[in-house]
C-alpha cells in the first residue's frame, strides 16, 4: 500500500520492491528469492542485486520464445556461463506459421531482430537496454523500417533501408534530378556543337582569306590554281557542311562565306578551257556550293549547278554522260531538272582562242538571275539504236522500278515532313540528306529513260541506286 492509501498488487515472479523495507519485526517481508528460473535473469539466479535491467532480460526471454517457439537455454543454469544462440538459427521447424513459412520468418529475424533480442539477454546488466521504453522504441524503429540502436549498420545497408522506406520521394527526386541532368546536358551539348560549328566556319574563312591574299599578291600558275580550288572544295565539304550538321541554319556568316566562295569561283572559271583538271575541280566545287545553297536559296543553287555543268562539259571535252564523270554529271543534271532549269549547251572553243574573261559563261551566282528561256542546241541529236529486249527481264525490271518508285514516294513523304518541321524552327535540312534525296530522284529518272531505250543493264544499275538512296533517306530521317 502506498503512502496515499492506494493498494498495489505485486507478482513476485518478476517484480521486487525497489526501496528497502524497514526492519520492523511486526511486518511480513521476503525472506527468500521469488522467481521463475526459465525467465529469471542471471543476476537473479546468482543472488546478486537486481534492478530494471532484470525486467529487460525477462522481456527478452519472452520475445525470444515468441519468435522461435523455444527458450533461449535448455536449462536455467546455462545462462550463467553461456550466450544464447541467435533467434534466427533456433526456430522450431514444426511450427505452422501463417501467412509466412519458417524460412520467411528466419529471413525477417536475421539482422535487426536478432540483435534486439540478444541485447536484452546480455549477461552483464549494464550492457542491456536501459529501460523498457528504449526497448519499445527499438522495436518501433524495426517495424518502421528504420535502423535500430541494437545493431550498427554499414552505410550501404542504411542507405538501402532509407531508399526502401521512402520509395515515392526517392523516385520523384530521381526524376527531377534526371530531368535537370538531361536539360543541363542538352544545353552543354548545344554549346559544344556551337563552338565546333564556329571552329569549322573559322577554318572555312581562313581558307578563303588565304586564297584571296594569294590572288592579290601574284598571278597563279595552272598547277597552283588547281591546288587552290581543291583546297576550297575540301573546305566546303569538310568544314562548312559539317558546321551545317552541327548547327543547321543559314546564318548571315554562312551566307557571307558562300558568297565569297562564289566570287572566288567566278574569278577562276574562265580558265576551265585551258586546264581539264582545273575544270573538274571547279565543277566539283560548284556542285558542293549548290548542295549547300539548295535548302534555302534555290536560285543560287540552280546557277551553281549550271556552272558546275558547264565546267564539267569543258573538263570532258563535250558530253560527260558516257565518260568517267558520268555519275557526277547525272547528279548535276538531275538537280538542274529538279529546280526547273535547263542544262547549258556545250560550245567548243575554236582552236587558237585564248580563254579570257570574254569566254566566261554568262551565268553568275551573285546576284541570282534564274534563266527560264531554253537555250537552242546546235549539237546533232544522237541516234538511238534499238536494243533487243529480254521480255522476262524487262518485266522483272519494270516491277522493280515500280517498287523503287514506291520507296521513293515514302522517302519523299518523310523528307517533306522533316523539311517542314525544320522550317518552322528556322532550320534547314542537312545538305547530305538533301543530296541523297536529289540522287535518288535522278536515279529514278535515269532508270525510266534507260528502260524506255531498252538498256536493261543500265536500268538495273539505276534502280538499285535509287532503292539504296531511298533506304538511306528512310534511315537518316528516323523512320
Amino acid at each position: 500500500m502506498t503512502g496515499d492509501g492506494q493498494v498495489k498488487l505485486l507478482d513476485f515472479g518478476i517484480a521486487k520492491i525497489a526501496a528497502p523495507l524497514p526492519q520492523t519485526p511486526d511486518l511480513t517481508g521476503p525472506a527468500n528469492r521469488l522467481l521463475t528460473p526459465t525467465y529469471a535473469s542471471p543476476e537473479q539466479l546468482g543472488g546478486a542485486p537486481i534492478a530494471r535491467a532484470s525486467d529487460i532480460y525477462s522481456l527478452g526471454v519472452i520475445l525470444y520464445e515468441l519468435l522461435t517457439g523455444r527458450l533461449p537455454y535448455k536449462d536455467s543454469t546455462s545462462k550463467l556461463t553461456e550466450e544464447p544462440p541467435l533467434p534466427s538459427a533456433n526456430i522450431r521447424n514444426d511450427l505452422q506459421r501463417m501467412p509466412e513459412t519458417t524460412a520467411q520468418l528466419r529471413r525477417r529475424i536475421v539482422g535487426d531482430l536478432d540483435q534486439i533480442v540478444l541485447l536484452c539477454l546480455r549477461r552483464d546488466p549494464r550492457h542491456r537496454y536501459p529501460s523498457a521504453d528504449a526497448l519499445a522504441e527499438d522495436l518501433r524503429r524495426f517495424l518502421d523500417g528504420r535502423s535500430v540502436l541494437a545493431r550498427k549498420e554499414p552505410v550501404v545497408e542504411r542507405t538501402l533501408r532509407f531508399l526502401k522506406r521512402n520509395r515515392l520521394a526517392v523516385v520523384v527526386c530521381a526524376l527531377i534530378l534526371l530531368s535537370l541532368g538531361i536539360g543541363t546536358w542538352q544545353t552543354i551539348a548545344a554549346q559544344i556543337h556551337a563552338r565546333m560549328a564556329d571552329a569549322r566556319e573559322a577554318e572555312m574563312k581562313h581558307v578563303l582569306d588565304t586564297l584571296d591574299q594569294r590572288n592579290t599578291v601574284a598571278p597563279h600558275a595552272g598547277a597552283a590554281r588547281v591546288d587552290d580550288v581543291r583546297k576550297l572544295r575540301s573546305a566546303l565539304d569538310h568544314d562548312l557542311a559539317k558546321a551545317w550538321y552541327l548547327r543547321p541554319a543559314m546564318t548571315p556568316e554562312r551566307k557571307a562565306l558562300l558568297e565569297r566562295t562564289a566570287r572566288y569561283l567566278e574569278g577562276v572559271r574562265p580558265y576551265v578551257m585551258e586546264n581539264a583538271v582545273l575544270a573538274l575541280e571547279i565543277a566539283s566545287a560548284y556542285q558542293e556550293l549548290g548542295v549547300l545553297y539548295e535548302p534555302v536559296y534555290r536560285d543560287y543553287a540552280l546557277l551553281a549547278y549550271q556552272n558546275a555543268a558547264q565546267s564539267l562539259e569543258h573538263a570532258s571535252g563535250g558530253d560527260p554522260s558516257h565518260g568517267p564523270n558520268r555519275v557526277q554529271w547525272a547528279f548535276i543534271v538531275g538537280r538542274i531538272a529538279s529546280l526547273g532549269g535547263t542544262v547549258p549547251v556545250y560550245v567548243p572553243v575554236p582552236s587558237g582562242d585564248t580563254p579570257k574573261s570574254a569566254q566566261k559563261p554568262k551565268s553568275s551566282i551573285a546576284p541570282p538571275q534564274q534563266s527560264t528561256g531554253e537555250v537552242e542546241s546546235s549539237v546533232t541529236p544522237m541516234v538511238l539504236v534499238p536494243v533487243p529486249l529480254d521480255p522476262a527481264k524487262y518485266e522483272f525490271l519494270s516491277s522493280r522500278l515500280e517498287m523503287a518508285i514506291n520507296k521513293g514516294n515514302s522517302a519523299d513523304k518523310y523528307f517533306d515532313e522533316m523539311n517542314a518541321s525544320l522550317n518552322i524552327k528556322g532550320e534547314i535540312i542537312h545538305p547530305r540528306i538533301a543530296e541523297a534525296h536529289a540522287r535518288m530522284h535522278h536515279a529514278l529518272d535515269s532508270a525510266r529513260r534507260e528502260l524506255e531505250k531498252g538498256d536493261l543493264a543500265e536500268a538495273s544499275t539505276d534502280i538499285n541506286i535509287a532503292i539504296e538512296y531511298a533506304r538511306r533517306l528512310t534511315n537518316d530521317l528516323g523512320r
